[in-house]
């Protein structure tokens, strides 16, 4: 149970191995048909030791007893959107050999690069659509080949969900039109890299809390809101291992063209 998503065997330092059992129990409430396959489906499951007792480190059950404690001793619920950057690479035959090449070059927002890449992107956009998540902005970026696609924010267990649904979609009907969607942080070092913002905000009884109910506040924030920033600030080294686990996203981290979060 210690195997990682890219690597076939168990995760360096973590203290776990390859002996013991979780059993991987689907969650029936997220099943969506395929778009691109419409007689299949998908559905996401949550880990197991037994019937009805998670295992300890499963990522769902870590954020529904986080999102619990916020509710039970704040009243408070958390809501996030992502912003998705991914880059659109193109199948190459350079000297006998396949390369995989940007899907275009030009810079950032540029019409010709969302008008060359529309029929994909309309078809990722519909494809959301039908499973209910919400696309609220979708363009080129910066990078060569590189475009953003924005989800809708919702109570964070949702949007959690609906991350890895975006992400499958991308990749699928990205291969669908002989594309390969990548969300590597770099994929080459001379380019701009990806990152996938995350907005959070706190929320009670419908309301967003983060926002200053009057004008005292210097930049509109309540003084909730500054207390989670700086929480989030305080315990930034205990968060990085969870949002750049590989040792590539930290070259991103040091392109001082742009920095991403």
């Amino acid at each position: 149970m210690a195997m990682t998503s890219f690597l076939d065997g168990p995760a360096h330092g973590s203290g776990l191995g390859s002996v013991g059992e979780a059993r991987l129990t689907p969650d029936l409430s997220t099943i969506r048909t395929i778009p691109w396959s419409k007689q299949d489906e998908m559905v996401l499951g949550d880990l197991n030791v037994q019937p009805g007792q998670a295992w300890e480190y499963c990522p769902r059950e870590a954020l529904r007893r986080a999102s619990k404690i916020l509710k039970d001793e704040f009243d408070l619920v958390m809501n996030a959107g992502f912003e998705n950057e991914f880059f659109l690479l193109k199948r190459k035959i350079r000297d006998g050999k396949e390369e995989w090449i940007q899907f275009d070059s030009t810079p950032y927002c540029s019409s010709s690069a969302f008008d060359a890449a529309s029929p994909i992107l309309r078809e990722i956009t519909s494809a959301l659509h039908s499973m209910a998540i919400p696309v609220e902005q979708l363009h080129a970026e910066a990078g060569k080949g590189q475009f953003e696609l924005v989800l809708g924010h919702t109570i964070c267990a949702k949007a959690a969900d609906s991350l890895v649904y975006t992400r499958e979609t991308i990749r699928s009907i990205a291969r669908k039109h002989d594309l390969l969607a990548t969300f590597i942080p770099k994929y080459t070092l001379d380019d701009l890299g990806s990152g996938c913002h995350v907005h959070l905000s706190l929320w009670q009884n419908g309301q967003n809390v983060f926002m200053a109910s009057d004008e005292t506040s210097k930049y509109g924030i309540s003084t909730l809101g500054e207390e989670f920033m700086a929480g989030v600030l305080h315990h930034l080294p205990s968060i990085l291992p969870f949002v750049a686990p590989l040792p590539i996203r930290f070259m991103l981290s040091r392109d001082k063209r742009c920095i991403r979060t």
